[in-house]
């Protein structure tokens, strides 16, 4: 089954769960980390660290 997102608000969800760590398991897809990723980086990079 894939994961989609229906809209921004559907991506933050996701986000702000996997955060407080109460994102299930099975939620956590390719799609989900995906998301998360790019979300992080557009409304959180206080918590990006790059590795050069």
């Amino acid at each position: 089954m894939m994961m989609t997102f229906d809209d921004d608000d559907a991506i933050e969800r996701t986000a702000r769960a996997m955060i407080d760590c109460s994102l299930p398991k099975a939620q956590w897809t390719h799609a989900a980390h995906f998301a998360v990723a790019l979300w992080i980086l557009r409304h959180r990079p206080d918590r990006v660290r790059l590795s050069l």
